[in-house]
């Protein structure tokens, strides 16, 4: 029995090893080779020359193009590569490095969410799985913020189930201030995210969250998500520049909130028309091997269990049983709330990359061919 209470010991004791360790070594991959290409046109050139004129300019409220404003994106991709540029000078994996930052947050805070509620080798192995993507791995290292995006929205959502995990108990009773910490990171995460790409970084978590919280029947915490601790780092980091692009620009409002937001997902006009089932493609190819492997792992494990007949399935832990059921509503909410406009760009569902990896990790546990989680 001692020893193997020590053994167990052992991982929570140098778990912040571990971390660290991974967090400097996906660093690492996915900077690797980002110097080795010029920049792409229309997008990587488009975006870090807005970056470099607003480095030039000294205006870091309104993101310039040519001279002219150029308000389809927030400016966190902006703000991030001019620092950049301004630190370690104009090269293009310094116009590269938010897409990277991106890719490194949505990598960590799975990681972190997963050591917590299930093990730390499947945190580790759904890291390893994330950033090994080609999808994710060419998404880090491109000049534009999808992946900074998806990097905001992982780390929101991580910490969302994380505060919600931390304020319940088994009899159902708030216990400690430790969730409402969360809390406010998830609210950071979501601030941090409108500032990269709009509001599409409050709807989705939003989404997912209030759906997972019906699905888990969490009936006393059907408040989290409307919480101030939530919704005032929101309004702190980005109201102040929502206000100043206003009063500088009358028809910014229109234009950001109208025309990029509703216009662009609801209408017809925009480029990229593709099928409804674009995504699920995208996401099946560019995602291999992994995909490939998951699907092999699915069918192995449906086997074992159809060989194995009347015997009585395992019965899952309570709270990796929270985990399937957070990660498949994060998956399908992102697939799907894409998949319905007509215009549909191949880096939007990044965000659905993190319970994706997930799911390979728990298909191929489930298929006994590791011992991942034990």
């Amino acid at each position: 029995m001692h020893s193997l209470a020590s053994a167990r010991a052992v991982p929570a004791r140098f778990a912040w090893t571990t971390e660290a360790s991974m967090a400097v070594l996906v660093a690492v991959w996915l900077l690797a080779l980002a110097w080795l290409r010029p920049l792409s046109d229309p997008d990587e050139g488009r975006y870090a020359v807005a970056a470099l004129q607003m480095l030039r300019s000294g205006d870091w409220v309104t993101p310039a193009l040519n001279g002219l404003p150029f308000f389809h994106k927030p400016p966190l991709y902006y703000w991030l590569a001019a620092t950049g540029f301004q630190v370690a000078g104009v090269h293009e994996w310094v116009a590269r490095l938010p897409s990277l930052l991106g890719a490194w947050l949505a990598a960590m805070s799975l990681l972190v969410l997963l050591k917590r509620y299930a093990s730390l080798s499947v945190a580790v192995a759904a890291a390893v799985v994330l950033v090994t993507m080609p999808y994710t791995y060419m998404a880090a290292q491109y000049a534009n913020m999808d992946m900074l995006l998806a990097g905001c929205l992982t780390a929101c959502i991580c910490s969302a189930a994380i505060a919600t995990l931390k304020a319940r108990q088994a009899t159902g009773r708030i216990r400690g201030m430790a969730w409402m910490g969360w809390l406010a990171a998830a609210g950071v995460w979501a601030g941090l995210g409108f500032l990269a790409k709009g509001l599409i970084a409050l709807v989705l978590p939003g989404m997912v969250w209030a759906l997972w919280l019906v699905w888990e029947r969490r009936w006393r915490q059907w408040w989290l998500p409307l919480h101030a601790a939530a919704w005032l780092p929101v309004l702190l980091i980005a109201g102040p520049w929502v206000w100043m692009a206003q009063a500088r620009h009358s028809g910014f409002f229109h234009y950001f909130f109208v025309t990029q937001h509703f216009q662009r997902y609801t209408g017809s006009s925009f480029n990229n028309p593709q099928p409804w089932w674009f995504y699920v493609a995208v996401l099946a190819l560019a995602a291999l091997p992994w995909t490939g492997w998951a699907l092999a792992a699915g069918w192995r494990s449906w086997r074992r269990k159809a060989v194995a007949g009347s015997l009585p399935p395992q019965a899952a832990q309570p709270l990796v049983q929270s985990l399937d059921r957070l990660m498949l509503v994060w998956f399908a909410v992102i697939v799907l709330f894409f998949s319905v406009p007509h215009s549909k760009i191949v880096g939007y569902v990044l965000p659905a990359l993190p319970p994706l990896a997930y799911a390979v990790v728990r298909l191929v546990q489930a298929a006994g061919w590791q011992r991942w989680g034990r």
